[in-house]
């Protein structure tokens, strides 16, 4: 068998396992991810100028990320195949997730002395409100 077919064969697999268990990709999940990811450059980043960069505290941070995906494989399972909710509490949970990664990447934006604009200061601060 050749390796791409191998490949094709693992990547279909995996992708239909994640549609599965996290459900339909939409603009959130979409949104999450790319927070997620730029929360982590941002992270590395600061890390590096503060000359505090640790491969355990990045190890521990991805370990959070990958939990956070099963939280909300845990909220699509429950509120689809439980709640009948199809992706309401799913998505509820995606966007509390997207509020922590905007408020972290913010956190890291100031630590690395990047100017934050007030109005997105403003927005995450509503956000978090709501969160409570």
């Amino acid at each position: 068998m050749k390796l791409q077919t191998i490949l094709v064969v693992i990547t279909s697999g995996a992708g239909a396992i994640a549609s599965y268990v996290l459900g339909p990709i939409n603009g959130l999940i979409t949104a999450l991810l790319s927070l997620m990811v730029l929360d982590v450059i941002f992270g590395i980043g600061v890390s590096i100028i503060q000359g505090k960069l640790s491969s355990v505290v990045g190890v521990k941070g991805l370990v959070k990320k990958v939990g956070v995906w099963g939280i909300i494989a845990l909220a699509h399972i429950i509120g689809s195949q439980v709640l009948g909710a199809q992706e309401l509490l799913r998505d509820a949970a995606i966007g509390g997730f997207i509020t922590m990664e905007a408020v972290s990447i913010l956190e890291n934006a100031g630590a690395a002395g990047i100017p934050v604009p007030p109005v997105i200061k403003d927005a995450i601060e509503k956000l978090k409100g709501l969160g409570n």
